[in-house]
């Protein structure tokens, strides 16, 4: 797929969020709100071949509920949002 194509087809996560995504006082309930339950997406990580000499890069990973799951399955983990409100730290 030529690059411009690529780009083309990415989702600007900030054109389509809720403004909720933009408010402190949401985000500190948001976990409790909509109940992310990482142990499903985490209990992929095996399948996927990912181990103790693994990367995991969380892109829109909101208040980084996976992220906070993984550190007994990877090397290392980034947790990526573009809203400051959603790097809620736990």
């Amino acid at each position: 797929m030529p690059r411009t194509e690529l780009f083309d087809c990415i989702v600007d996560e900030a054109t389509h969020a809720e403004e909720e995504h933009l408010d402190h006082d949401y985000v500190r309930t948001y976990d409790r709100e909509t109940g992310p339950d990482p142990d499903d997406q985490v209990g992929l990580l095996p399948d996927l071949r990912m181990n103790q000499s693994s990367t995991l890069i969380d892109l829109c990973a909101g208040t980084g509920s996976l992220t906070m799951a993984v550190p007994l399955y990877c090397r290392a983990w980034i947790s990526i949002n573009v809203f400051p409100a959603m790097v809620y730290i736990h």
